[in-house]
């Protein structure tokens, strides 16, 4: 194919332009409702951190900060094939922009069916040769997105939207060092991503012109981010079922590699005391061995990314939600003694399977007997959804710790399901 961008956002503009999208408006408010749960709860955990000198106002600004806040409790949906955070850098672009320009309800969820598209439909098709090369795929494809789905939000023409393609290829970065020894900086991937899609997009809106194709060019987006190449994700739009459609949702704080396993270490827990195990045993898929093994816990950050200690918090404390993953916690001797008993080993069988499946099987050794569990789809998968009332009550959850009174709570989530709904009175909420 001689220009994959310009066939790529050529179909994207054709499926946001469809009527069949309004359909998934209400996928797309299911996205939002989630990410807000994310953003109040994550402006809680940073408080006054994020009032740094230095960094300015304005809505690269907001964008910068919303993606930091949205990521930072681990709890924002995802893609499983293309190993994608999708909402945090997605809305966290476009809700400053469609604020700042006065977009109107169903353009601005064309805009995020848009952006969450392109985001997939990027990761998937350079996974799992970014990560391979140590990229994160949220900073990289979560800018390309982002500034794809403020595009079609503010209607730019083809130039315009090749531009800012261009122009967010060229910003795209992230690398996966930034979730190492205890680091707080995986978010700023996320924050970067979002911040640096609204300056390409105004790129785009300026009228300045870019290469014919940024994503596919010799010395483009795909060349530079992967060596194994899955460029059907660019040009197969005979698929019905929408991006939005295709995440995850999150009930537990940690990475979405832990998940499995500290679901069936929920279900293990009523079985056995604490005091009596000898050794856990958690068998999972490669990628989730990863990075994802280490037993010295010395930050809170540290222990969102550890498989063994996520499942001994789930199973000394019964939980894995925002408060399991404390400072407190993180200096528990009883949760850091367990840590030590819990060994993170791979199963080919399952590693097989990734990504259709993130599975994971937990033997728990205890002086009486072994107790196991296996866990294909953890809660929140497109298999194993959240409902409705559970998302509202994620939502509340996370607002109440964010600040926000139970009145208020409802008042987001009554705006939210309105067909004609306001976007500056929910940010108005929010960021009182």
């Amino acid at each position: 194919m001689d220009n994959i961008t310009r066939f790529f956002f050529d179909n994207l503009r054709l499926l946001c332009s469809n009527s069949d999208v309004e359909k998934h408006y209400y996928d797309a408010k299911v996205c939002l409702l989630d990410y807000l749960s994310c953003l109040v709860g994550g402006k809680g955990y940073y408080q006054q951190k994020l009032s740094i000198p230095g960094i300015g106002e304005g809505i690269q600004t907001d964008a910068l900060k919303y993606g930091l806040s949205s990521h930072v409790l681990e709890l924002d949906d995802g893609h499983r094939k293309g190993a994608v955070h999708v909402g945090a850098p997605v809305f966290s672009a476009l809700i400053p922009v469609a604020l700042q320009f006065g977009i109107e309800p169903k353009v601005f969820f064309n805009g995020v069916i848009a952006g969450y598209e392109a985001t997939v439909r990027l990761a998937c098709a350079v996974q799992p040769g970014c990560r391979k090369r140590g990229y994160h795929a949220s900073g990289i494809c979560g800018t390309v997105g982002a500034a794809i789905g403020i595009a079609t939000a503010l209607k730019f023409n083809a130039e315009q939207m090749n531009t800012a393609i261009a122009a967010a290829v060229a910003g795209a970065a992230g690398v996966l060092e930034m979730q190492e020894d205890g680091s707080d900086l995986k978010p700023y991937n996320v924050g970067r991503a979002s911040m640096d899609a609204v300056v390409a997009a105004m790129m785009g809106k300026a009228g300045l012109k870019g290469p014919n194709d940024a994503i596919g060019g010799k010395r483009g987006f795909i060349a530079v981010m992967t060596d194994t190449p899955h460029l059907e994700q660019l040009t197969d739009f005979s698929i019905d079922t929408l991006a939005v459609e295709q995440v995850y949702r999150k009930e537990y704080a940690a990475c979405r590699h832990a998940h499995p396993a500290i679901e069936a270490a929920l279900k293990i827990r009523p079985q056995i005391t604490i005091s009596e195990i000898e050794k856990i045993e958690v068998l999972t898929y490669l990628q989730a061995t990863e990075g994802h093994s280490y037993i010295e816990i010395p930050t809170v950050s540290a222990a969102k990314m550890s498989i063994p200690f996520s499942v001994a918090v789930a199973l000394v404390t019964g939980s894995a939600d925002m408060k399991a993953f404390s400072s407190e916690n993180v200096a528990n001797k009883a949760i850091l003694d367990l840590t030590q008993k819990v060994e993170v080993k791979e199963d080919t069988n399952l590693t097989e399977l990734n990504p259709q499946k993130r599975a994971a099987i937990v033997i728990v050794h205890t002086q009486h007997g072994d107790y196991s569990q296996r866990v294909d789809y953890p809660k929140g998968e497109p298999e194993n959804p959240l409902s409705k009332g559970e998302l509202e009550n994620k939502f509340r959850s996370l607002a109440l710790y964010g600040g926000l009174t139970s009145e208020e709570c409802d008042a987001v989530i009554g705006e939210i399901w309105k067909e004609d709904f306001s976007l500056e009175k929910i940010m108005n909420l929010i960021n009182k």
